[in-house]
């Protein structure tokens, strides 16, 4: 596949799970929006590994905890800007094969500069999943007087995030050596 061709190829990809991540953010935020009038003043804020509540806190806290997925998720949409001014100030990255990756021409850079745009696009999504989940899980233990947190409001965030990393991490190391292959200059044969 030409260098262009999975470059467009990933770049879809990381739109769409971008637009992915930013669902999930809306979702978040409008649950909470939803359920704020039916909200005590003082919510479970704190569980036990079995789920029940250890610590209760002021609504508010809810309020801010959605603020934190934003702030953390948004920076993390924004790849296409890190991934600039990575590229301009190389000196910064920390990257396999560095020096032989910088030097192949821009076109032929780019498939991993883009790569890393998606890796940080699945990092938000995942993020973003897991505090939507963790707000739903919270709000349904409040207005539908649950016991304990409900597990679908835990793990699928947690699996979310280790998969994105089981998945990103391996490409992110192996493609510097197979852009370098693939480049290559053709040897001559004297």
């Amino acid at each position: 596949m030409l260098d262009t061709e999975r470059v467009e190829e990933i770049g879809g990809r990381r739109r769409f799970i971008s637009g992915l991540a930013l669902v999930f953010l809306a979702l978040t935020v409008l649950s909470l929006f939803e359920a704020w009038p039916q909200l005590p003043e003082r919510v479970p804020m704190h569980f036990a590994s079995d789920g029940t509540p250890g610590r209760s806190g002021s609504r508010t806290e809810l309020l801010i905890m959605v603020l934190v997925a934003v702030i953390a998720t948004l920076p993390m949409l924004a790849g296409g800007f890190w991934v600039k001014l990575m590229r301009n100030q190389a000196r910064w990255v920390n990257m396999p094969r560095k020096r032989e990756i910088l030097s192949l021409s821009p076109e032929c850079q780019a498939p991993y500069w883009e790569l890393i745009a998606e890796f940080m696009a699945a990092i938000a999504a995942a993020m973003s999943l897991m505090f939507l989940l963790m707000i739903r899980g919270i709000l349904s233990l409040v207005t539908l007087s649950r016991g304990h947190l409900p597990a679908w409001s835990l793990w699928p965030g947690f699996v979310a995030v280790t998969l994105v990393m089981i998945i990103y991490i391996p490409r992110l190391f192996t493609m510097p050596r197979r852009l370098l292959e693939q480049n290559r200059p053709p040897e001559n044969p004297e």
